[in-house]
């Protein structure tokens, strides 16, 4: 049997979760305590892929502002320095330009 690729494993660490929390939200019950390793996973995946995705986009461009900032990522230690800025542009579905809270550069 063929093993899955470390990302793979990874996503779904983070659907399984996704349920989980919308499973006991409509339920009425409480939100257990996330994984400090898969919340942290979650972060650096929203940080380097999800916002990154924009940049893949015909037509948009990273606009980056002044200074960095330092997101704590305080349960398993270590620190991300992000450049803050907009992703612009306009997409092949808009009509008009669009800003978009930008990915921050690592």
């Amino acid at each position: 049997m063929k093993s899955e690729a470390p990302a793979n494993k990874a996503h779904a660490a983070r659907e399984a979760l996704r349920q989980r929390i919308d499973a006991e939200l409509a339920a009425g019950q409480p939100v257990k305590s996330i994984d400090a390793e898969v919340a942290q996973a979650g972060i650096v995946h929203a940080v380097e892929v999800m916002f990154a995705w924009w940049g893949t986009l015909p037509g948009f461009e990273f606009h980056p502002d002044e200074g960095v900032v330092a997101l704590t990522l305080t349960d398993l230690g270590g620190t991300m320095l992000l450049r803050p800025g907009r992703w612009r542009g306009v997409g092949q579905s808009a009509a008009r330009p669009t800003t978009l809270s930008g990915r921050c550069a690592r």
